[in-house]
Order: C-alpha cells, then sequence, then structure tokens
C-alpha cells in the first residue's frame, strides 16, 4: 500500500512522512482529510535525507498545518 492508497482508505495517521511535502497529490489529501503526518527530522539527518535541518521538508507542512508530529 502506497501514501495515497493509505490516505484513500482513510489511515489515521501517515508515519515517516519525509517525501510527502514532494507530492502534491498525496499532500493535498492529507491536508483535505486532516491526517497528521509524522516526521522525524534527526532520523532523516542521520539517513542521509537531508543534511541541514533548517532544509527539512516538515517545514514546509507545518507552515500550512500546525498539526504535524515532529519526532526527536
Amino acid at each position: 500500500m502506497n501514501v495515497i492508497d493509505a490516505l484513500l482508505f482513510d489511515a489515521k495517521r501517515i508515519g515517516h512522512g519525509y517525501a510527502i511535502a514532494k507530492h502534491a497529490e498525496a499532500k493535498r489529501l492529507a491536508i483535505e482529510k486532516n491526517t497528521p503526518i509524522e516526521v522525524n527530522p534527526i532520523s532523516n539527518q542521520v539517513l542521509g535525507l537531508v543534511r541541514d535541518l533548517r532544509n527539512h521538508p516538515a517545514a514546509s507542512l507545518i507552515a500550512v498545518r500546525k498539526h504535524e508530529q515532529i519526532k526527536c
């Protein structure tokens, strides 16, 4: 199951949602359905997905929605 499927089936949350900010349809569905998106910036940095946490995609999600779950 991918993120779009999960959202269409009314997932309660999206875990490890690092890439959702880059997928316009998934991001739109999550916002429309008010589905929380969990991100873990420290894990993403350790895994090399982002070098500088100031550039983490969670910032764009938080700018649109104030209830994202950030785990460290």
